[in-house]
């Protein structure tokens, strides 16, 4: 991680012995529907990506960022080292890159092919399209079981709106079609 950010904490899960089971938990998770967003990073030069689902605000003042990623990701070290990304929010017509982004056997720049990427000024790849990208400092790491949570400052955010946002809702993508 970036020499400006908070050293990484660990946080212990293990220890408890009360809880739903995982696969109840995860079962339970399936019926909650969440945004798509492809978080992408550079580090040596080198673009890496992921297709996220758990992203959510924190606050407004300073704009704040917590995004989840599994630490056996292809991409988590990268996000790790790196200490800066770029979270996408994708609309229905990017369920293609949601799913590239997600598949574990392509790596690095394969995942970027098929889909228009602009650099931002920070040297972040951004998504032509998205509904909204937000460019992001990592302040603080804390790995929690299997994922590692990112407490981001946004430093810049691209909102183009005006499509249908895309949703993962029991292991499906789907389009959101707003009512009239």
């Amino acid at each position: 991680m970036s020499s400006t950010s908070s050293a990484v904490r660990a946080v212990d899960c293990a220890t408890s012995t009360a809880g739903a089971s995982p696969e109840l938990f995860k079962a339970g998770m399936r019926q909650i529907a969440s945004t798509v967003s492809i978080i992408t990073t550079v580090l040596d030069g080198r673009r890496s990506g992921l297709t996220a689902t758990a992203v959510c605000s924190v606050c407004a003042d300073p704009p704040t960022l917590l995004v989840c990623v599994n630490q056996d990701s292809g991409t988590f070290a990268a996000l790790r080292e790196a200490g800066v990304f770029c979270v996408n929010v994708l609309a229905s017509a990017h369920a293609d890159a949601a799913m590239r982004f997600s598949d574990g056997a392509l790596k690095g720049e394969q995942k970027f092919e098929g889909d228009s990427w602009i650099t931002s000024a920070g040297g972040l790849p951004v998504l032509e399209g998205a509904l909204a990208s937000f460019e992001c400092r990592t302040v603080s790491l804390t790995e929690v079981g299997t994922h590692g949570l990112f407490l981001a400052q946004v430093s810049d955010v691209t909102v183009t709106g005006g499509a249908h946002p895309l949703l993962y809702f029991n292991r499906a993508l789907a389009g959101l079609q707003m009512q009239e």
